[in-house]
């Protein structure tokens, strides 16, 4: 079966964002972006079923979190070993250059837990040569906007693990970014979201 290229055209024109994420000679800011609003979408669906997560343990809410990134083209593996068990390691298919993100899931316990979180991603799984990363934290307890301006201050008082400058702005709600120097050299940058399960 063959695609006409006007209804690849369409489907272009209809999901940029898609077009973008799989454009080979997008740059790694554009499929960051793209990626993020897919991100933004599983992010949103977990939490308009919060109520059938009642209880779920942070795996269910992973594997949950990544059949919904994934699709055709883009594989979003669960547990893969990246210099140990990542939690989710999402990559486009045959692309290149490689595009690959790693991130590191947990259930939100504390400011603390979430650097461990942090340290987990910079210091074991990532070797440098991606540009982003994420941290997801599950949050089944009310008030997430508190507890993520806590953590934003929080971070930004200690600057955790060789951190540069103090948090940035994301456009999604209940997320921010901030760049470590990594021990390869390179800047990374690490995407915190927040999931409202609460």
């Amino acid at each position: 079966m063959s695609v006409s290229s006007d209804a690849l055209l369409t489907w272009a024109e209809r999901y940029p964002h898609l077009a973008l994420l799989f454009n080979p000679n997008g740059s790694a800011e554009q499929h960051d972006q793209a990626l993020e609003r897919l991100i933004d979408e599983a992010v949103r669906w977990l939490e308009d079923h919060a109520n059938n997560f009642k209880g779920a343990c942070e795996d269910n809410l992973s594997t949950s979190l990544a059949g919904k990134i994934s699709m055709p083209g883009l594989r979003v593996v669960r547990e893969r070993n990246v210099n140990g068990h990542v939690d989710l390691v999402i990559e486009i298919e045959h692309s290149y250059p490689h595009r690959r993100w790693l991130a590191e899931a947990k259930r939100w316990n504390g400011n603390g837990y979430h650097v461990k979180g942090m340290d987990q991603l910079l210091n074991r799984y990532t070797t440098g040569r991606d540009r982003s990363a994420y941290v997801f934290d599950y949050v089944q307890k009310p008030d997430i906007a508190g507890k993520w301006q806590g953590l934003r201050e929080h971070l930004d008082g200690c600057r955790p693990l060789s951190q540069q400058g103090g948090c940035s702005d994301h456009p999604a709600l209940w997320a921010f970014e901030t760049r470590h120097r990594h021990r390869s050299g390179q800047s990374v940058r690490i995407v915190h979201y927040g999931v409202n399960l609460g």
